[in-house]
């Protein structure tokens, strides 16, 4: 009886002891809602879809910046993708499209390339150029894209392209032809003895003097 005792004793600790080894032995399990589920485009080694020959990673770029390369004829549409430039503070320095140099309609690789001319200063040493696949139907699991990190001399002011004047009433300064709504404001006109350029910070805007912020409080 003793003896059996003994035993049914030992089996319970062993047991215990198995149980506690499995438990600090086997990799952890995450919840459900936990788990990366996301759709986001990754990028990584992408050499197998696109590869950029200019510029090279970290490269220190300047305006306009050239960008070349090949991708395969899937990642254009209508033999174009897009291209973004953008600092590490989100802001957005450029943006194109790389432009196949070739018919596009294959599964082969398509030399592309691209010039993009900065619309605004960059506000961090760093960036990153996102070439992104283009995907006309718009679902998340088609999307793709390839980010090379690149570097900006904020010693050397950029030469940033000029401003216009745009919009349907004239009232919007921009590095670009825009379009707005076309509706009347009496106050639109209070911009017509202004000059529209780049201010202290890069980007465009009207000029501001005393008789524009007289003209628009008058219709405030």
């Amino acid at each position: 009886m003793k003896a059996t005792k003994i035993f049914l004793s030992a089996a319970v600790l062993i047991i215990i002891g198995l149980g506690v080894y499995y438990l600090f032995t086997q990799p952890a399990l995450a919840p459900d809602n936990l788990l990366d589920n996301s759709n986001q485009p990754q990028s990584g080694d992408k050499s197998d879809l696109i590869k950029v020959d200019e510029p090279t990673p970290n490269q220190v770029i300047a305006n306009p910046i050239s960008i070349s390369g090949q991708a395969r004829g899937y990642w254009y549409f209508e033999a174009s993708f897009p291209i973004i430039l953008r600092d590490l503070n989100g802001v957005t320095i450029a943006q194109g499209i790389g432009q196949a140099q070739g018919e596009w309609m294959t599964e082969d690789f398509v030399p592309f390339s691209s010039s993009l001319t900065f619309t605004t200063q960059p506000t961090a040493e760093a960036g990153e150029l996102v070439l992104q696949k283009d995907n006309p139907s718009g679902l998340p699991e088609n999307d793709d894209q390839l980010i090379i990190p690149v570097k900006f001399d904020l010693n050397t002011p950029n030469n940033l392209g000029p401003c216009v004047v745009t919009g349907c009433s004239n009232q919007v300064c921009s590095d670009q032809e825009v379009i707005t709504i076309c509706e009347f404001n009496p106050a639109y006109a209070c911009y017509s003895q202004v000059v529209c350029e780049r201010q202290a910070d890069g980007n465009c805007g009207w000029t501001q003097t005393n008789d524009l912020q007289t003209c628009l409080d008058e219709f405030k």
